[in-house]
């Protein structure tokens, strides 16, 4: 029986935790003006970004498919010049 009820307590928790790791998807993504072409957006997510003289947005891509690549691109943009809007319409 201590085995069952140490169970429930794991799943539990895993499925609180699934919960809040839930994001809103991302709909849209540009890079504004200072881009320093460090490559870290392009290395998290190169099927969304691309470096050629500046990092660049690849069009036509879903970016709902890469929406963790893409915020943690974001946040680790040295120059903080990485946005997007998620689901909702809100701007980050």
């Amino acid at each position: 029986m201590k085995d069952c009820l140490s169970y429930n307590r794991i799943d539990i928790s895993l499925k609180i935790n699934t919960k809040k790791q839930k994001t809103m998807s991302v709909t849209k993504v540009w890079i504004e003006e200072d881009c320093t072409s460090c490559g870290i957006c392009e290395g998290i997510c190169p099927q969304v970004f691309l470096i050629k003289d500046i990092s660049t947005i690849i069009e036509g891509v879903n970016y709902a498919e890469f929406s963790l690549q893409i915020k943690d691109a974001s946040e680790s943009c040295p120059v903080d010049v990485i946005r997007y809007t998620d689901e909702t319409g809100l701007n980050h």
